[in-house]
């Protein structure tokens, strides 16, 4: 079984010692596929807030939208429901595609709309944001 205790663990040294990214993004960029593709999602709670999750492997910024890599050969919405699944413990419909954009080079990230009634894992590493976006959101 799975450590769950491991991300942050992972997560508390990568800002420790972040140039430990740059040691080894060498060899991830020998044996990764020429395109990646990410997944993240936006997800509104009744009172118009974006839920944010903290990112293990952005020590420099750790706050983003929810999301992950998507694995070879799998369904971006599977995608987006794992990693959902995974990082928050929350289960949740995928919605419309909001957002394609080439991040940096050879990486794809897909941005969709999500639904679902969020009751996160207590230890779960997520909160709640007010911004202007989620009036814009609701309406689509």
């Amino acid at each position: 079984m799975t450590d769950p205790t491991r991300p942050r663990r992972i997560a508390g040294l990568l800002r420790r010692a972040p140039w430990i990214i740059g040691l080894l993004y060498p060899f991830y960029q020998l044996t990764r596929p020429r395109v990646t593709m990410g997944v993240v999602g936006v997800l509104l709670d009744d009172l118009g807030r974006v839920l944010l999750a903290e990112h293990v492997y952005h020590p420099r910024m750790p706050w983003g939208l929810p999301g992950g890599a998507i694995n070879r050969g799998e369904d971006p919405a599977d995608a987006l429901q794992r990693e959902m699944r995974e990082e928050l413990g929350i289960e949740v419909t995928v919605g419309i595609p909001l957002l394609v954009e080439r991040t940096y080079l050879g990486h794809v990230d897909l941005a969709f709309m999500c639904h679902g009634q969020v009751q996160p894992l207590v230890s779960s590493p997520g909160f709640w944001i007010s911004t202007g976006i989620g009036a814009v959101m609701c309406r689509l």
